[in-house]
């Protein structure tokens, strides 16, 4: 379909992503945490188990090697149910990670607390 347009896809991330530097600068405050993606922000339940495990493992370890910090919380790309589902958090839970972000609004419940690998989250836009 875009085959005959010239599209930077990666220009907005390079314009408003952070740069590793600053990545590991916010890594070394005691307030925050770095957590865990993936490679490529792939809906993860539309890849084979390895695969979605790969782009998973993959991400936590290249966030480990430039923060040189262990990576205990994920966030789910797209994160809604409909991209996640009981193999993704079985790979989230072998993989040892303590707590799971999907991305639909809301606040944590007891009923939502029961399972760490799908809490919710509040994030923000500018």
């Amino acid at each position: 379909m875009f085959a005959n347009y010239t599209i930077d896809w990666y220009k907005p991330v390079k314009q408003k992503g952070m740069t590793w530097e600053q990545v590991k600068l916010l890594a070394g405050h005691p307030l925050c945490t770095i957590g865990g993606h993936t490679v490529s922000h792939p809906a993860l339940n539309k890849l084979s188990y390895n695969d979605a495990k790969k782009e998973i493992q993959e991400g936590i370890m290249k966030i480990e090697k430039e923060t040189g910090q262990s990576v205990s919380y994920f966030a789910y790309p797209y994160g809604t149910p409909n991209e996640i589902g009981v193999s993704e958090v079985s790979i989230i839970e072998e993989l040892g990670i303590k707590m799971a972000f999907m991305a639909h609004q809301g606040c944590l419940t007891i009923s939502n607390m029961n399972n760490y690998s799908q809490l919710p989250r509040v994030y923000f836009k500018e």
